[in-house]
């Protein structure tokens, strides 16, 4: 009988990072997401920064309790033995709730951005019929293990990040005649909207957790781990805020109004000034595939925390099988591969015959299913913010600081909150049936969970632990071990 275990320290921190890196997807982030921070200020860089900062509080999480419980399901052990077995179990749920809908949706909207770059050349294509292209890719390079994965990601990256940091540099040395350098980070619009902004470039963090599932597979976790994370967030927070800063200073620090309303994404035109048709064609092409290579990332992080409950009994041992040659959560990857397939072509189905939307289904598929994972991204974040507080407070009272464990983590909750309650805001149409799915899910899996607490405590018990061969948590001398 194989032992169903993942690769135990197979892969070099520096190999685990672009894990995190993968899922960033720095080039269609900006590409595509740029336009909704102009939407609401002039001052996309302060934004940014801002918000960068914001993510870094949050991110203190994964320092504090990355080092004491590198786990699979990521968040969902630092949960589990920071506040209980049961919380950590809701939270992996909210989690997948994230990662799974993350799964489809990025399969529908990479198809959706090819059909629109596609356009600009004239050749008009339906987005549903590039569909299959990530739909294989994020099976089978996961299936062959995460060296496989890891090295598709750093030759992809490597490229992105050049091809980013050059036209941002590009941009920077060809600033419009009007733009004042200052103007980035000099907000003139009231501060409900720069509020808004703020929460807008939250959005662009998203994924750099993912990481965190690679932990048992990651050569020294406790210290690499949350090292890869920082640097994940510092390495594409300053690309990004660089690229942002140089997008509106060559668009024109005055001009905002239209670099939002744009019918054409900005980056494509200022791309297609600097570096011609050549350029344009290269930084869609790679755009394109880097949202492949950010889908290959959500399989990886997604299968590790279905693998994670799957070996704590919580779901079918289906899910906690592994490929005994490449050491892959196969199980966890092909359920959620087909899970993926039911979402996508349930969105279909339904935006077609019961919404009644034929023309732009794609796009409009793509943008509901972001907007409803959304919240479970959120949602997560929460509860791993808020296991920093009680397990420093219940558990090892002798490392508390007031700083690290509720200063930090209780003001990116905050944000966190604030940020969902935009969520809902001014919700129309179908999108109002947002916040009903949301509620639903989260009172099944309470059920749920409950239910498993209930008729096997056992389970519930062992839910979460870090594996032996991790060894114990941090403790230091006199303070009280996690039980």
């Amino acid at each position: 009988m194989v032992e169903n275990k993942l690769a135990f320290a197979s892969i070099s921190p520096k190999l685990s990072l672009f894990q995190s890196l993968a899922q960033l997807a720095p080039l269609p982030t900006l590409i595509f997401t740029i336009q909704e921070i102009f939407g609401y200020s002039n001052a996309d860089a302060l934004s940014y920064l801002i918000a960068l900062i914001i993510v870094l509080f949050s991110a203190n999480t994964v320092v504090q309790m990355g080092r004491r419980f590198p786990h699979a399901g990521g968040y969902y052990g630092y949960v589990a033995n920071g506040i209980s077995r049961s919380t950590g179990v809701y939270t992996q749920f909210m989690f997948l709730f994230y990662q799974i809908l993350n799964t489809a949706a990025v399969v529908i909207f990479g198809s959706w951005v090819l059909q629109i770059f596609l356009d600009l050349f004239g050749i008009t294509i339906r987005g549903f019929y590039f569909l299959p292209i990530p739909l294989i890719l994020i099976f089978v390079i996961p299936y062959f293990g995460i060296k496989l994965s890891s090295w598709f990601y750093v030759v992809t990256a490597v490229i992105e990040i050049a091809i980013v940091f050059v036209l941002a540099v590009l941009m920077l040395v060809h600033p419009a005649p009007s733009s004042l350098l200052l103007a980035p980070f000099i907000p003139t619009v009231r501060m409900s909207s720069f509020a808004l902004s703020i929460i807008f470039s939250l959005f662009f963090f998203t994924g750099y957790g993912s990481i965190l599932t690679l932990a048992e597979e990651t050569r020294n976790p406790r210290s690499s781990i949350p090292k890869m994370a920082i640097i994940s967030l510092l390495g594409i927070g300053f690309l990004e805020l660089l690229f942002m800063y140089a997008s509106q200073v060559n668009w024109g620090t005055g001009l905002t109004s239209t670099f939002a309303t744009s019918a054409i994404f900005p980056t494509y035109l200022e791309a297609k000034t600097l570096l011609g048709v050549a350029g344009l064609v290269t930084l869609g092409v790679f755009a394109y595939i880097s949202l492949i290579k950010g889908n290959i990332a959500i399989q990886n992080a997604t299968s590790r925390g279905l693998y994670a409950l799957g070996r704590d009994n919580v779901l079918p041992p289906i899910f906690s099988k592994v490929h005994p040659k490449y050491k892959s959560p196969y199980g966890a990857i092909l359920v959620n591969e087909l899970i993926a397939i039911v979402i996508i072509i349930a969105a279909y189905l339904i935006f077609f015959f019961i919404i009644g939307i034929s023309s732009g289904i794609t796009g409009d598929a793509a943008i509901y299913l972001i907007a409803l994972l959304t919240v479970g991204y959120l949602l997560t974040h929460i509860f791993a913010n808020i296991s920093v507080p009680f397990y420093f407070t219940l558990k090892e009272r002798k490392s508390l600081s007031i700083i690290k464990h509720y200063v930090l983590p209780l003001a990116s909750t905050g944000a966190i909150i604030f940020a969902l309650s935009l969520s809902f805001t001014g919700l129309t149409g179908y999108m109002i049936s947002l916040p009903i799915i949301v509620a639903a899910y989260l009172i099944i899996v309470l059920i749920f969970v409950l239910r498993i607490r209930s008729k096997h405590p056992e389970v519930i018990a062992k839910a979460g632990e870090v594996i032996p061969d991790l060894g114990s948590p941090i403790v230091r001398s006199g303070d009280v071990k996690n039980e």
